[in-house]
């Protein structure tokens, strides 16, 4: 069994969306549209906050590309998810974030510098309650930022987004080199000088894990991101938060895996249908009303791979996915009484009849059919399999195979006797004889026509044993 089991792992269930894709915070964009459709435009905001961390902020610098790779771009429009973000930020009264309780850790994280990334680190790493010291060089924090927005939105969203969190701000204070820190103990250290800033050697380091732009000095971890690695502006906001699960990470188990920020999805292109043409729905005012809101949230088809659904109707009547069916098939196949355990594929294997269409659809040639089939042979060695499902098969095949079988050897018109030998023999199994049965006559004159010696049996094949298991 398990040589059909390793396929499942890679069922397409559950992969990325094209937007979610192409979004550099990876937000649950699914989600999102799922509680802006139903007009809940709180819970709606939360989602987007919690992945983007600066929800104000963000909406002012995100270049949409989750647009350019919507399938509904020729079906009406692509979803307007910016518009969508910047309506849920204003249908929510309440935008401060929840304040956790959380005692606080007693390592200590040094931030060089509080542009897009660094603030973003700090963020997510005083939110999981470590000390977070930060070192700007100038008075403010946001640095480029301040350039493409807002300044006074900055500030505000910075402001009320960490207006909870704990941690020391040392503005007007330019780190150097290595040494300046050297005395503080820290555990980690995160340098986010922006472009063309001091990267303390980082640019060309690589950790003993062979991850790049990160190393170790004196027992402290010291990673790079943000635009000193290359980032635009709206990929370093969203890879600074995610510096907070790095560093997290590292100060846990010492491992200094080091991720970038990767786009794309495991959805293959084109394989996402769409009959509907609906248009994008265009606010009254400058900005979504609730109903509107709702409205577009919900031209949104879902993007997801179901090919098996699509064609198989066993998937599709027992409202099951892939790796739910290669589960319960484990369960229902374990060692054990049936009385003391569950067996909850026991009806559902013997209901597939073998037509191979999953495995010829699925793009990673899932075969539920031989995992079926394994299955059924496994239950059957337990003695665990009903006799509702294999008995009347195995009467059928015997009584095939017994007095009722026809075999018949080829007359010798010469010698008006039965060949001794055959070289050849028709076996046209039970089948294609009960549906037509002229046609086997047709077919076995042709063969003694050209091959007096063929002989024929008319028997059962087996192969109803064989789906049975």
């Amino acid at each position: 069994m398990s040589d059909y089991l390793e396929k499942f792992d890679n069922c397409l269930q559950g992969a990325d969306p094209y937007c979610v894709g192409q979004c550099p915070f990876k937000m649950e964009i699914l989600n999102f549209l799922e509680k802006a459709g139903r007009g809940s435009a709180k819970a709606a905001f939360k989602i987007y906050r919690n992945a983007v961390g600066f929800p104000k902020i963000v909406s002012q610098i995100c270049p949409q590309p989750c647009k350019t790779v919507c399938p509904k771009n020729d079906h009406g429009g692509a979803i307007e998810m910016l518009e969508l973000e910047k309506a849920s930020i204003f249908l929510t009264k309440d935008t401060s974030p929840t304040d956790y309780n959380i005692p606080p850790k007693k390592e200590h994280v040094a931030i060089i510098g509080a542009g897009a990334a660094g603030v973003g680190a700090l963020l997510r790493l005083s939110t999981k309650k470590y000390h977070v010291e930060v070192f700007e060089k100038t008075g403010l924090l946001g640095g480029y930022l301040r350039q493409v927005v807002n300044p006074d939105v900055v500030d505000a969203d910075l402001n009320e987004q960490l207006k909870f969190q704990d941690y020391d701000l040392h503005l007007n204070t330019e780190i150097t080199s290595i040494d300046d820190l050297k005395d503080k103990n820290f555990d980690a250290v995160l340098v986010t000088t922006g472009d063309a800033g001091n990267d303390f050697g980082l640019l060309n380091a690589v950790s003993h894990e062979g991850d790049k732009y990160s190393t170790e000095h004196d027992g402290c971890g010291w990673f790079a991101s943000g635009g000193l690695i290359g980032y635009e502006l709206i990929d370093a906001v969203a890879a600074g938060l995610a510096m907070g699960t790095v560093i997290d990470n590292y100060l846990k188990t010492k491992h200094q895996y080091y991720p970038r920020l990767k786009k794309g999805t495991r959805l293959c292109e084109g394989m996402v249908t769409i009959a509907d043409d609906t248009p994008a729905v265009l606010a009254e005012g400058n900005i979504y009303n609730i109903e509107e809101f709702a409205a577009e949230a919900s031209r949104c088809v879902k993007c997801e791979c179901n090919f098996c659904r699509q064609h198989c109707d066993i998937l599709d009547y027992t409202n099951k996915w892939p790796r739910r069916v290669r589960d319960e098939v484990i369960a229902t196949t374990l060692e054990g009484k049936t009385e003391l355990k569950a067996t909850p594929a026991r009806r559902l294997m013997s209901l597939c009849n073998h037509c191979g269409i999953c495995e010829d659809v699925c793009p990673e040639d899932i075969d539920m059919d031989q995992l079926f089939m394994v299955g059924r042979q496994k239950m059957h060695r337990q003695g665990k399999m009903p006799w509702p499902f294999h008995d009347f098969f195995l009467r059928d095949m015997e009584q095939a195979n017994g007095e009722a079988s026809l075999i018949k050897k080829p007359f010798d018109k010469d010698t008006g006797k039965e060949f001794e030998k055959s070289r050849y023999a028709l076996f046209p199994g039970c089948q294609l004889g009960a549906s037509e049965p002229e046609l086997i006559v047709k077919i076995y004159d042709s063969l003694l026509f050209q091959h007096p010696d063929t002989a024929m049996f008319l028997q059962c094949c087996g192969i109803s044993a064989h789906w049975a298991g």
